[in-house]
């Protein structure tokens, strides 16, 4: 992703140099929030704000340095769940945070989230406030479960002063799910950075690398492998397409815990020649360039970065009905829409696109006019810097 400077401005910029902020992450992977994180840590520093993040990913960690920030990696909040382990972690970062001096500490993720703002408000030293990536509950979760989480973000939202939520769906949520009162949410769309643009004959290398060629098409897919993007539906999607469309190539570009679940589900499949796992990629624009069709299969989000960055790029998109998904692309149609889990539909439209380029220009067009409208990098920079300043100097 790129870290060139952003052209937000805070309409405090003169006082921003005294006002020094900590992202808490954690032990959490690399993904869509980081890029967001990297993004508001590259406004800030343009804008005079000291940045620090807690975080232990290297990836993540050198993309925080890259971009001006200071990256801490003390693994106070682990990934795993560990009652005994997590106390300990709050404890010693409530008293690292008792050491520094932060005007603003912004939690992230789950446990980052209630570990993060337990420690600070023990600390006492810091506002804080907590943007909701997603909820650690979904439509697939049992009650017990849902209930469990609810009463843990209920309680992370009396240690903050405000939350912000990625999308105004999960502003609605948190709402019905009394999770905090309407004064203390706010809605905030990600935003990702205008893409690098590219040759026409790097775009033909790349395919050519991929092994896509003429009357090939390509078939796009970036982002964490994780239980949540359901790949699986794309994996079978594609046995469905495989004899009418011998010549197709799916790349999933991306790591993460499902990795060895769908390179073993693709060789069951005997899909091995129409399906690539390229890893993790610094490449993302390049890709999403390369591609005919980039598909997003996700069974829930808070609002997905790798959507964003496709229409960016001015790509043809195919996601899923969720709420975070139709709120970007439903009322402007720059996407085709398929119902979450359902492989069969998935194919439908796949096969669909890739035989009518018109309607694939169609929406790619409307997803760069969208993008350009409501999703850029600099309008989400503006209104965080807007939160920082307020929060600082109350």
């Amino acid at each position: 992703m790129s870290t060139e400077p952003s052209q937000a401005t805070s309409p405090a910029a003169c006082r921003a140099g005294s006002t020094r902020i900590l992202h808490i992450v954690g032990d959490s992977e690399y993904g869509g929030a980081s890029k967001m994180i990297v993004s508001l840590v590259v406004a800030a520093v343009q804008e005079g704000y000291e940045v620090d993040v807690l975080a232990t990913n290297p990836q993540f960690c050198s993309e925080v340095e890259a971009a001006g920030g200071r990256a801490i990696k003390h693994n106070f909040v682990r990934r795993q769940i560990s009652p005994v382990r997590d106390a300990v972690g709050l404890l010693q970062l409530a008293w690292w945070l008792r050491k520094q001096s932060y005007d603003v500490v912004q939690t992230h993720t789950s446990k980052g989230g209630i570990v993060g703002r337990a420690a600070a408000r023990i600390a006492g030293r810091s506002r804080v406030m907590h943007t909701v990536h997603g909820y650690a509950f979904h439509g697939a979760s049992s009650l017990v479960a849902r209930k469990a989480v609810v009463r843990l973000e209920r309680l992370g939202a009396r240690w903050c002063d405000l939350l912000v939520t990625v999308s105004e769906s999960h502003r609605e949520q948190t709402l019905r799910e009394r999770i905090a009162p309407p004064h203390k949410v706010i809605a905030i769309a990600n935003g990702v950075p205008a893409p690098r643009l590219f040759s026409v004959d790097e775009v033909a290398e790349l395919r050519s690398t991929l092994g896509v060629g003429e009357p090939g098409k390509l078939v796009v897919y970036c982002g964490r492998l994780a239980p949540q993007k359901g790949l699986p539906h794309l994996v079978e999607a594609v046995q469905i397409l495989a004899k009418r469309e011998p010549t197709l190539r799916v790349v999933l570009a991306g790591d993460g815990p499902s990795g060895r679940e769908l390179q073993s589900l693709t060789q069951e499949l005997q899909l091995g020649c129409m399906i690539s796992f390229l890893g993790f990629r610094s490449d993302v624009d390049r890709l999403m360039r390369a591609s005919d069709i980039v598909v997003l299969p996700s069974l829930w989000e808070g609002m997905s970065i790798a959507l964003l960055e496709a229409m960016a790029n001015a790509c043809t998109v195919i996601t899923t009905s969720i709420p975070s998904n139709m709120e970007v692309v439903g009322a402007s149609d720059c996407a085709a829409i398929v119902e979450p889990g359902d492989p069969l539909g998935l194919a439908q439209q796949i096969a669909a696109l890739l035989g009518d380029e018109e309607r694939r220009q169609e929406l790619a067009h409307k997803a760069m006019r969208s993008y350009e409208q409501k999703y850029s990098v600099d309008v989400m920079c503006r209104r965080y810097l807007e939160i920082y300043d307020s929060l600082s100097s109350a």
